[in-house]
C-alpha cells in the first residue's frame, strides 16, 4: 500500500500491519457488530480501524490492537442508541455502551480507586 504524505514523500506500510488482531476480544466483537450495526456501519468501522493502524504506522506509533479493534468497530453504536438520554453527546453515548458491553462480556471489571 502507497500513500502520498502532505510532504509530496512516498511511504510504504506493510499491509500485514493492518490485519486485525486474531483473539478471543476480536472475535466477540465481530459477532456482537454483526448484531447491533448496519453493513454500512460494518464498513465504515473496518475502514476506522484500517486507517487508524494505517495513519500509526506512518508515524511510527505503537498502539494496541487489541484495544483499536473494538473500538473502531463500536465507536459509532451509540447513534440509534434510545435507552440513553439523547442529550448525551453521540461520543459518550458509545463510550458507555461499549463499557457496559464489555462488563458483561466479562472483558472489564470496575474498581473504586481511593483519589487521596
Amino acid at each position: 500500500m502507497v500513500l502520498r504524505m502532505h510532504s509530496g514523500r512516498r511511504s510504504s506500510i506493510d499491509p500485514a500491519s493492518l490485519v486485525p488482531p486474531d483473539s478471543a476480544l476480536a472475535r466477540d466483537a465481530d459477532v456482537a457488530a454483526q448484531d447491533v450495526l448496519t453493513p454500512a456501519l460494518l464498513n465504515h468501522s473496518s475502514r476506522a480501524y484500517t486507517w487508524g493502524a494505517a495513519i500509526a504506522a506512518l508515524h511510527g506509533i505503537t498502539f494496541d490492537r487489541e484495544l483499536l479493534y473494538p473500538a473502531a468497530t463500536f465507536h459509532d453504536t451509540g447513534i440509534p442508541s434510545p435507552g440513553i438520554a439523547t442529550t448525551v453527546a453521540i461520543t459518550e453515548r458509545t463510550v458507555a455502551q461499549i463499557v457496559k458491553d464489555l462488563e458483561q462480556a466479562g472483558y472489564l471489571t470496575r474498581t473504586r480507586c481511593d483519589s487521596s
